[in-house]
């Protein structure tokens, strides 16, 4: 088992990596100080969304949150030129502005969010954003005092397609860099709040590297998103509960989508990390009929789950380990081996609950007479 450092993308460009359920925390005394954040994170995991929570959060309302995809922009969009009464063209500011100043008038706050601020489609317009960013002026218009900043972009990692702003001095100084990552225990909140359907609840739940599908990411195909699986959970409402791989497919990728179809179908076999982790007498009720089955696929993603579950939620460590350890000393040999690595390689550095759970687990006579046994065997 490797010991080896994951080197992360906050790590190349010097900055703090965080859950995007917690970055609230980080992100609003930022904003308070009067200064403008810069949200980088995966394609679909919810920088959107977080945004608009973050404005509701600091009081201010949807109707003076102004959300701009910068990829979408132009620099008319900010200024309209018009001829004067002399012989000189002027500017006027556009419309869209108009929600901001109307809350500064009111005496009420108002945000300006820049989604995708990497992706400007030319020097002019991302003229216009740096100005707003850095003198908070739009032309000649200053922006109200209680205006916040917020923008968001993808890693320049050479898997998007964005404009390099990290190189430049000046862009690099004015935005306050934070690496997002998605975290499932967070999207779960979030899902079950905003009434997501509760067969993409019970899938994610039980696959919980298929929130982010990170492996059909890196292949180029379609893949899971935390946005996009809001998506699936809106078309089987919008389709009385429709199965249809195809059309989810669209959404989520066919692997993803024929596997989600298959295991809502096989309600007989689902199984949650939180149940196996909690309640031995199911889990091992739903284990047998996996067995009888010949589902051993079943079993082998269950251990992925397991351990992320554990890691994200970190949940009291002397019942996880006595229910991890009987889950642990049932499964195949093979899979014992599986859940012995990704144990050891998914922990976080630094982070202490990996040895607190271990010690726990050292102390029960499964681990002692029957799992470490056969997982030492199996690796001989």
């Amino acid at each position: 088992m490797s010991n080896e450092t994951t080197k992360h993308y906050a790590d190349t460009i010097g900055a703090s990596r965080i859950s995007i359920s917690d970055c609230h925390k980080t992100i609003i005394p930022i904003l308070n100080a009067g200064h403008t954040p810069c949200l980088h994170g995966e394609a679909g995991i919810g920088k959107t969304e977080v945004a608009k929570q973050i404005a509701n959060a600091i009081g201010v309302s949807d109707d003076h949150f102004l959300g701009l995809v910068v990829s979408q922009l132009v620099s008319s969009d900010f200024m309209i030129p018009f001829r004067g009464q002399g012989k000189y063209f002027e500017l006027m500011l556009s419309e869209m502005f108009q929600p901001i100043f109307e809350a500064g008038d009111q005496g009420k706050p108002s945000m300006i969010f820049f989604d995708e601020i990497t992706r400007y489609q030319d020097a002019e317009t991302a003229s216009f954003i740096f100005s707003i960013i850095s003198d908070r002026t739009i032309g000649d218009h200053r922006l109200p005092e209680n205006c916040y900043i917020l923008a968001a972009c993808n890693p320049d990692n050479g898997s998007y397609q964005v404009n390099d702003i990290l190189n430049d001095p000046a862009w690099r100084r004015r935005l306050g860099h934070i690496e997002v990552v998605h975290d499932v225990s967070g999207w779960l909140r979030w899902a079950k709040d905003s009434e997501v359907h509760e067969w993409v609840i019970d899938y994610v739940s039980s696959n919980i590297e298929m929130l982010l599908d990170e492996k059909a990411r890196a292949a180029g195909k379609i893949y899971a998103t935390p946005a996009s699986w809001a998506k699936v959970s809106k078309f089987l409402k919008s389709n009385e509960n429709l199965l249809s791989v195809a059309a989810i497919s669209t959404y989520i990728g066919y692997d993803v989508a024929s596997d989600f179809v298959s295991y809502t179908e096989d309600s007989e076999f689902k199984l949650s990390p939180a149940t196996v982790l909690t309640d031995w007498p199911a889990t091992l009720e739903v284990l047998e009929r996996i067995e009888k089955a010949k589902r051993g696929d079943l079993v082998t993603r269950l251990v992925t789950s397991v351990v992320l579950y554990t890691y994200g939620n970190k949940p009291d460590t002397v019942e996880t380990a006595k229910n991890l350890c009987k889950f642990w000393a049932h499964i195949s040999a093979e899979s014992k081996v599986k859940l012995a690595t990704e144990l050891f390689n998914r922990k976080e550095e630094g982070d202490s609950y990996f040895s607190l759970l271990m010690s726990e687990i050292t102390t029960q006579h499964l681990w002692r007479n029957k799992i470490l046994p056969e997982v030492k065997h199996c690796m001989s």
